[in-house]
């Protein structure tokens, strides 16, 4: 076993801290709101469409609320709920309303 014959000093590393950083815009931002608000309505309450994407109903109110931001997650899980790709939450084209290709009237 060695012994120290000299005073030595170990430091440790500083804690990385890591911060959230939210990718996606704010007109995306409001587009993913959008897109809930739009899921809350299939779906009937926020408790449901938490369920079916895998989140805290309190989550979804959080953000919701714009206490928090949508993040890219978030969008990914919505259009997983919905059935489309990725960039119509983002776009804003799950929000529009559905109209007939024959007659052009909003379901």
């Amino acid at each position: 076993m060695a012994v120290l014959t000299e005073r030595r000093v170990w430091k440790r590393e500083p804690k990385r801290v890591t911060t959230r950083v939210n990718s996606l815009e704010r007109e995306q931002q409001e587009n993913v709101r959008r897109a809930l608000r739009t899921l809350y309505f299939r779906y009937g309450t926020w408790k449901d469409l938490a369920r079916a994407m895998g989140v805290g109903k309190n989550q979804l109110k959080l953000v919701m609320g714009e206490r928090a931001a949508p993040s890219a997650g978030l969008a990914l899980r919505a259009a997983k709920v919905a059935g489309v790709p990725v960039e119509d939450v983002l776009t804003g084209k799950l929000a529009e309303p559905e109209r007939c290709p024959t007659c052009g009237a909003v379901r």
